[in-house]
């Protein structure tokens, strides 16, 4: 094992999905021939298995994240295990354990997803053995050029009778489902948290930096999209229907409630540096499961201090980023841990740069 570093480099952490997606994912990555497959995500500083009920191509489980370590590949889970203050920090660890306590990815979606559930963290205790259940937080980067009304799903709309809800999921009945649900219209620049219990699903052609709790717990109700069916396992988490069906929260949630209750403004915050801002787009305002800031950069710098370990992603533009020790270009797509030992980078940007600064919850 290396010894402690101020500014780790995460490699792609590509992870199949039973949707298409991913070709946006490999123009970050630098293909020469992007095209949409079945590794439609990117799975950031990840601690989480996927739960595909396969193997990886490689004959390896999916899910955790490789890290880039003074020219050394590891996996960051052992960098958890040989350091766990220094990369964590003891209270961290104490509460969640030799993880991070979040999962982040990069999501590009080429079809619209199945419409699913997740668990909360009060169901995830009680029947399925976790501290975590599954709210998410999406951030809008981008909508590709060919879709014109990019959208998602979120809550029932027209609540349905759970009784029938049930019977057209086991009869696969997407007459009966689908007008469940209202388009909800997004945009660059959009946030939404979506609690557990609340049936959604991500539209065609949208790339996002999804946060979420570290599980990749769901129940599914279309059991194929496109050319994949889903296995009996991936329904409804290794249940039954009715398991599955006990996951939804039945209630009417109209599209006007959705902003309402779900769409995360973003608030100022204070930085230091030159030509910087930073807002707050996750926190205790809409969820306490994680947390996300947006900090722009313009011909100047920012310094990043917080007060735990953090992943930087940069979104848009170039610059450097700046570690006590270690220095590293930083271009669209990029991605690092900074360790809780250390807690802090500086920004430097080459006209305008954007990231994106994701931490755990509040302890």
């Amino acid at each position: 094992m290396p010894g402690k570093v101020d500014l780790i480099s995460l490699f792609p952490n590509r992870v199949w999905r039973s949707y298409l997606g991913g070709r946006e994912l490999d123009k970050l990555e630098g293909s020469r021939t992007p095209a949409d497959s079945h590794y439609p995500e990117d799975w950031i500083a990840s601690t989480t298995e996927a739960k595909n009920n396969r193997k990886g191509d490689d004959g390896k489980y999916e899910g955790i994240s490789n890290v880039l370590v003074k020219s050394d590949l590891f996996l960051i889970t052992d960098l958890f295990k040989a350091s766990p203050e220094f990369m964590l920090g003891k209270a961290h660890v104490a509460k969640y354990g030799l993880n991070t306590g979040f999962l982040l990815k990069f999501l590009d979606s080429a079809v619209r997803l199945q419409i699913q559930c997740h668990p909360t963290k009060a169901f995830a205790k009680k029947h399925l053995g976790s501290n975590f259940g599954k709210t998410e937080g999406y951030y809008i980067l981008d909508i590709r050029k060919e879709v014109k009304e990019p959208y998602i799903f979120a809550g029932f709309q027209n609540l349905p009778d759970k009784k029938a809800f049930r019977d057209a999921v086991e009869k696969q009945d997407l007459d009966f489902i689908l007008p469940c649900f209202e388009k909800i219209p997004v945009k660059r620049g959009d946030a939404f948290v979506i609690p557990g219990g609340l049936p959604h699903a991500i539209g065609e052609g949208i790339l996002m930096v999804e946060l979420m709790e570290p599980t990749d717990f769901a129940v599914r109700i279309e059991f194929k999209r496109g050319d994949y069916e889903l296995p009996l396992p991936m329904r409804y988490m290794g249940r039954d229907i009715d398991f599955g069906m006990s996951v939804f929260d039945f209630k009417q949630t109209s599209s006007g409630e959705v902003f309402r209750n779900y769409f995360a403004t973003q608030a100022l915050l204070p930085i230091s540096g030159k030509g910087c801002q930073c807002f707050s787009i996750f926190d205790k305002r809409n969820t306490d499961c994680f947390r996300m800031k947006h900090v722009i950069v313009e011909n100047g710098s920012a310094l990043i201090k917080e007060d735990s370990f953090f992943v930087v992603i940069v979104i848009d533009g170039k610059g450097r980023l700046k570690g006590p020790k270690t220095s590293s270009r930083a271009k669209k797509g990029a991605k690092f841990f900074v360790p809780n030992g250390v807690r802090e980078v500086t920004a430097e940007s080459e006209g305008r740069m954007e990231l994106l600064v994701v931490q755990p919850p509040e302890l």
